[in-house]
């Protein structure tokens, strides 16, 4: 079982997501993308023998970063999934010895109560718990194959026959909404390529903070 994930100044998110996710995973590889803060002293700490990889892109891609991470599944023989640091994997799932790959929805979550802020000596999973079940194509998928062979950027649907399972991504796409989170969300739009802007993909990572409260208020109405 392994987690294939990048990060980029995630030192606000990265101590819920390591021990919530260590918990399904034996090994991870987390692909840095540059980042400044202590993102990597947090993952050396809490997940001392994953491995720390510098990514090979020049700027934030969608897909050359899920060509990037399919070739780190080509690596590992067994059970592997891709995650983002805002995906938290939950349930409980029956591993076939078969080649499978199992298909899992997503639950976004909310922040409901955004002046309670989470603590970190509690599973975030268990301080914030609102959210819907995102839209059918918004799945993530665990498998046993070379790789994911994952059509389209970002991951949401593949090439391989799928099964379901019990488990569930819960994404903590707008949650919790503390200054942190917030000041997070911001930063990703200054290392997008040029590329990545032009087809208009990452709509979502555009948003200045006053469009990114917009957001949240209409999110909020979906709970």
């Amino acid at each position: 079982m392994v987690v294939i994930s990048n990060f980029y100044n995630e030192a606000y998110l990265l101590p819920w997501w390591l021990e919530n996710n260590k918990k399904y995973f034996k090994h991870g590889v987390m692909i840095d993308y540059h980042s400044t803060d202590n993102s990597v002293e947090i993952i050396n700490k809490i997940c001392p023998t994953w491995e720390i990889r510098t990514t090979k892109t020049d700027a934030w891609d969608p897909m050359d970063e899920d060509n990037e991470m399919m070739n780190v599944e080509k690596e590992f023989s067994g059970y592997k999934m891709i995650l983002t640091l805002t995906e938290f994997l939950t349930g409980k799932c029956d591993f076939s010895d078969k080649p499978t790959c199992y298909s899992i929805p997503t639950k976004r979550m909310v922040d409901t109560k955004p002046n309670d802020p989470p603590v970190y000596e509690i599973p975030l999973t268990e301080q914030k718990r609102d959210g819907y079940m995102a839209k059918m194509n918004k799945y993530r998928y665990i498998h046993n194959h070379s790789f994911g062979d994952y059509v389209g950027a970002g991951r949401h649907k593949t090439n391989h026959e799928t099964t379901p399972c019990n488990l569930v991504v819960w994404k903590y796409a707008y949650c919790p909404w503390t200054e942190e989170f917030i000041k997070r969300r911001l930063q990703f739009k200054k290392n997008m390529s040029v590329d990545h802007k032009r087809k208009g993909w990452g709509k979502q990572h555009k948003l200045n903070r006053e469009e990114l409260q917009e957001q949240y208020l209409k999110e909020l109405k979906k709970i």
